[in-house]
């Protein structure tokens, strides 16, 4: 299995929640910028709710869990946050829309130059991926020892991805498993397909390992302009 560059999310703080005016485009357009949140900090993420459009209102009202109440507050309160200051707007003003496959994205206007991102939650965890230049998609997995890992990738991997993990000992498998699901599901989100969609991913990708606390596994992939062909 190959490797790609690590990337590290930025964690982000309850106590100084405003970030700089135009705050991505400080960020080189090789990578994108992921940040890092956690849903159990319900408490100081309690005002985002105010933030979300009378849809979104709707949806964390329907959710019959308290867990998936906070990472939708979470991610969706967030990226109202982190959006509105990279197009100089209140939170609350920022426009979704979305494609056919249900990807959101941001209304742009003719004023400013188009950027993207994405979103993934597991567990407490809760990751936003930013990109100024380039389509971009992120993923993170709770490890779950439960999951038949052998039924999923012989469902999903490509038959020789399948076979270099299978050769894998019984401790790289689980690590692998989440490695390769991770990367997969980025590259379909950067698409904006989804996993759902079956095949493999554009290899027309570049691939980031991200860095996570312990018991989680994370990537994020961006188009690359060049079509330069990029493993998965």
């Amino acid at each position: 299995m190959c490797e790609h560059p690590q990337l590290t999310p930025l964690a982000w703080s309850w106590r100084d929640p405003r970030p700089a005016p135009r705050w991505l485009d400080a960020f080189s357009a090789e990578a994108p910028v992921v940040w890092l949140a956690w849903a159990t900090e319900s408490d100081s993420a309690a005002g985002l709710r105010s933030l979300l459009s009378p849809e979104e209102q709707d949806r964390w009202a329907r959710f019959r869990q308290d867990a998936d109440r906070r990472r939708f507050l979470v991610g969706r309160g967030l990226l109202r946050v982190l959006a509105g200051a990279q197009m100089n707007l209140p939170p609350e003003q920022v426009e979704l829309v979305y494609g056919p496959y249900g990807k959101p994205s941001i209304a742009m206007r003719k004023d400013r130059p188009p950027w993207h991102f994405n979103l993934s939650h597991s567990g407490d965890l809760v990751l936003l991926a930013f990109q100024r230049a380039r389509q971009v998609g992120v993923d993170v997995e709770q490890v779950r020892a439960d999951l038949d890992w052998d039924a999923v990738a012989l469902r999903s991997f490509p038959a020789d991805q399948y076979r270099e993990w299978a050769a894998l000992g019984a401790e790289d498998c689980g690590p692998a498993f989440f490695k390769n699901w991770t990367r997969r599901e980025a590259g379909f989100k950067a698409l904006g397909v989804g996993i759902a969609h079956g095949g493999q991913p554009d290899d027309r990708l570049t691939y980031f390992d991200l860095s996570l606390p312990p018991g989680y596994r994370g990537a994020a992939a961006i188009a690359n302009p060049s079509g330069c062909e990029t493993e998965i």
